[in-house]
């Protein structure tokens, strides 16, 4: 069962858990920001389909941070005086405001294209999935055993989600057309609206089960942390073993089971599982226990406003993106006119790309520790 004390208080704040989260968020502005899409470094690309780069840990890095959240907020809530059913039901809201958002910021595509001077938006093509709905489904449907459910029911749901998609994917090669998650999504969304119209979308419907599980490993890898019975060392100890374990396993299953992110296949979960239980330990053991606090203070800034990161970067991207600039070869975006003008006379091309998306993580640090600092968190 999950961990309870005596009051809100005393259930302790993870500061390696901000920092993990925060480093994924950094990841993530890094490998969404290259100068150039044409020119990146291998590691900060997504694998074409298996295979997994630095760039495919961060979403489900993300959701395992979501699933161990729960761990922390949803005890705290109930501590507080209120009902089960009330913490679900607000779980329940920000899912779907989560859900709305992803949407919204989908829509602002072809809105913000037709006011540069583009095409009138055409909504029958509107792209329905999207990384903050996954988001949003993730958490609707792992709050209810965050809940309610005991750490051995939540242990058997992720290994059944795990177990059961491997079987419904079935082994060997996974081409992006004929794949079951991929024909689910096109036969209850349709192609047109899929990622670049189809024929699969990487945060489809059909995936979602398993990005479940990478949420539900996060919650079970935080209930680890928090056994009152156990001293922190043990618990991290066995959070590193954990992590270690699942990673070769996640491996070893990779010749039967490819590692992919595109359908989330369930290797691509036990790997990736592991590699975030593995990557929190080591933040535990120098932040939480030794003290090291300070070298991972940007960390921890980045991890303060994780969505608004999501959105702001998200819609900063498109509108950058716009062709408003006018040149001699024709209309281009403030993004790719500062990449030409101040970047890529600095180094070659591919790292005058890297240039520029540090810079851009740079940039956006600045951005959250201003918010910050004046106690601005953004939250659904």
């Amino acid at each position: 069962m999950e961990p309870t004390a005596p009051n809100p208080s005393a259930r302790p704040r993870l500061e390696s858990l901000d920092a993990l989260r925060g480093l994924t968020v950094a990841v993530m502005l890094l490998v969404n920001n290259p100068g150039s899409w044409s020119h990146v470094h291998p590691p900060l690309a997504h694998a074409p389909w298996d295979g997994c780069t630095l760039a495919d840990l961060v979403f489900p890095f993300f959701l395992f941070t979501v699933g161990a959240s729960m761990a922390l907020s949803f005890p705290r809530a109930i501590e507080s005086g209120r009902t089960r059913a009330s913490v679900l039901a607000r779980a329940v809201r920000r899912g779907l405001t989560l859900v709305l958002l992803g949407l919204m910021l989908n829509a602002s595509s072809p809105l913000i294209a037709w006011a540069a001077g583009g095409a009138t938006p055409d909504w029958s093509t509107l792209r329905l999935p999207g990384v903050l709905q996954r988001i949003g489904l993730v958490f609707i449907l792992a709050a209810p055993l965050a809940i309610f459910a005991s750490t051995r029911v939540v242990l058997a749901a992720c290994v059944l989600l795990v177990v059961g998609y491997a079987a419904w994917l079935g082994t060997g090669s996974i081409d992006p057309v004929s794949n079951p998650t991929a024909m689910l999504d096109r036969a209850v969304l349709t192609s047109r609206h899929l990622y670049k119209g189809g024929p699969f979308d990487p945060e489809g419907l059909g995936s979602t089960p398993p990005a479940v599980a990478s949420c539900l490993i996060g919650l079970l890898a935080a209930r680890l942390l928090l056994r009152p019975s156990a001293s922190p060392p043990r618990t991290t100890a066995l959070l590193a073993m954990s992590g270690f374990c699942l990673i070769v396993a996640g491996l070893a299953a990779a010749p039967v089971w490819p590692v992919n992110k595109p359908i989330w296949s369930s290797s691509y979960v036990v790997f990736t599982g592991g590699a975030a239980m593995a990557t929190w330990a080591a933040l535990r053991a120098m932040m939480d226990l030794r003290g090291w606090r300070r070298p991972f203070g940007p960390a921890v800034v980045f991890g303060s406003n994780a969505i608004f990161a999501f959105v702001a970067t998200g819609l900063a991207a498109r509108i950058l993106g716009a062709p408003i600039v006018a040149t001699p070869a024709g209309r281009v975006g403030v993004h790719a006119w500062v990449h030409e003008h101040l970047f890529s006379p600095l180094a070659a091309p591919m790292n005058a790309s890297l240039l520029h998306a540090l810079a851009t993580v740079a940039a956006w640090y600045l951005v959250h520790l201003w918010l910050m600092r004046r106690g601005l968190f953004f939250k659904v």
